[in-house]
């Protein structure tokens, strides 16, 4: 008895000293646009493991396997994956959560380039993307160990949704994770999903964030907001909330009494916990609030477009404004450049409304390419000063590309990413992206090679026919019963017209 006794003791003192190490949280913010007819949702689940990080020094219970075994075999201390689809509105929409370029966006703290292209290529099979394109025309290098590489092409899709939900502890069927359904999530206005996998000496963590803009009815729920059928509680989370960002720190706005009202800046957050929530069919809004408070970086905006025509030289331009009366805004500029755009660096042009700056400056760097196929990079670090505006251009050609470089629908153009500004207000910073550009390339007549396939292949046809045909056609001879029948058939013949002309006469 005693020894039973002490066998669940220890399986007890086991289970807590594993629950000790391991803690997972989730929560779901929410913010209506009352004015815009929108809601702003941010999902996020953190999942961090205390203990030694190597795969063979531990059992696996809901951390995932094979993203401890990619940290592992890459000798990964972190990586940071996003994907994105739409361009974050900082005047309609308030402060985001997590801001993100159109398309794919992989950064990764690794020791060489090759242990990049394997774990691009390992989350490439994971996610079902093509991340396995971050060759090394498509990596840009920020120190010593941190890579980064970005596919403004890859749109985010049910199919990397789906693995990412697979990460949760609970998945999609208990939690907060089953309020997410790809099909719904995806018909947003903007949609951004991030995860990002850090290891320590002790301790491992994974943070996963899904953000998307979604057009609403007045009196939505969470059921017509996020698709949601039930609430169910996911027993290994140590903590499950949904926080509702308003403008007042009134309680009386939400339909669910919140438990706690958190201020930050000009935002009251409205916690309601998991377990408290009784249904997803009633409105979660009671009466309509107040206006969602502006951004804090309302006055700053960025917008980055293409000059020039043709297809052989082309220009970018870039227009940051400052529409704040008071403060200064303190930005660092960063843009990779592709190949396929050769670019002038000598006609590279700073203005301040409209008052030129010397580009031999130290506030501007340039990194030209080495060699074709590499990227090129262009920081401009300075201060912009309040009501003004920074303008940015220079110009480039545009590159003849070898016949295998073209993808399949050479003529709709070629993607340049999107450019970073890491914008800096006295203790408070942001990273602001501007849009993707598109770039029209000279592209060979791939329907050319298709006609003359054509016409070769009917030529040869024909002629070929011809040829075996007069090659290989003889005269057959006849048999006697053959020569016998033919006569007979010429006798008949006669005497029929014989006759026809008889009665004719």
């Amino acid at each position: 008895m005693g020894l039973v006794v002490a066998l669940w003791t220890a399986l007890a003192l086991a289970a807590l000293c594993a629950q000790a190490e391991r803690t997972y949280s989730e929560d779901l913010m929410l913010r209506p646009l009352p004015g815009l007819g929108k809601v702003a949702a941010h999902f996020s689940f953190l999942h961090e493991v205390d203990g030694d990080t190597a795969p063979s020094a531990q059992h696996f219970d809901v951390f995932p396997k094979h993203m401890r075994q990619v940290l592992h075999k890459f000798n990964v201390d972190e990586f940071e994956l996003t994907f994105a689809n739409g361009l974050w509105r900082h005047e309609q929409w308030g402060d985001a959560w997590d801001a993100a370029p159109f398309g794919a966006l992989l950064s990764a703290d690794v020791a060489s380039r090759d242990d990049f292209h394997g774990l691009a290529q390992a989350l490439a099979g994971i996610f079902s993307a093509s991340l396995n394109k971050m060759d090394g025309a498509a990596v840009h290098t920020h120190g010593a160990r941190l890579f980064e590489s970005n596919l403004p092409r890859e749109e985010l899709c049910t199919e990397n949704l789906s693995p990412w939900l697979k990460l949760l502890p609970c998945r999609s069927h208990a939690g907060l994770g089953a309020f997410v359904h790809p099909l719904h999530v995806l018909d947003s206005d903007y949609v951004s999903m991030r995860l990002r996998v850090s290891r320590q000496a002790s301790k491992l963590s994974l943070h996963q964030t899904l953000t998307f803009v979604k057009r609403v009815d007045d009196g939505w729920s969470l059921a017509s907001a996020l698709g949601a059928t039930e609430a169910s509680m996911c027993l290994l989370a140590t903590e499950s909330s949904i926080t509702t960002e308003l403008a007042s720190e009134k309680p009386m706005y939400v339909t669910t009494p919140p438990v706690a009202v958190e201020r930050y800046r000009n935002i009251y957050k409205h916690v309601v916990p998991l377990a408290g929530l009784t249904s997803v069919q009633e409105p979660w809004l009671a009466t309509t609030p107040p206006p969602a408070p502006k951004s804090f970086w309302h006055a700053a905006s960025v917008h980055r477009y293409l000059t020039g025509f043709g297809q052989v030289r082309g220009g970018v331009a870039m227009r940051l404004v400052n529409k704040d009366p008071k403060a200064p805004l303190h930005i660092a500029y960063n843009e990779t450049i592709p190949s396929f755009m050769r670019v002038y660096f000598s006609s590279l042009r700073l203005a301040i409304n409209g008052q030129r700056l010397d580009a031999n400056t130290s506030f501007v760097v340039l990194t030209p390419a080495k060699t074709r196929g590499e990227l090129a990079h262009l920081r401009v670090v300075l201060t912009l000063p309040p009501q003004s505006r920074l303008e940015l251009a220079y110009a480039f050609e545009k590159s003849f590309l070898p016949i295998e470089s073209h993808p399949p629908d050479a003529s709709r153009g070629f993607d340049a990413p999107a450019a970073s500004v890491h914008v800096t207000r006295g203790r408070q910073a942001t990273v602001l992206y501007t849009e993707p550009l598109l770039v029209q390339l000279p592209v060979p007549d791939f329907s050319m090679p298709y006609n003359v396939i054509c016409l070769t292949s009917t030529v040869v046809s024909m002629a070929m026919g011809s040829f075996v045909n007069t090659l290989l056609r003889h005269e057959r001879k006849r048999s006697n019963l053959g020569k016998l029948v033919h006569g007979l058939k010429r006798l008949v013949q006669r005497l029929l017209r014989r006759r026809t002309k008889e009665k004719t006469d």
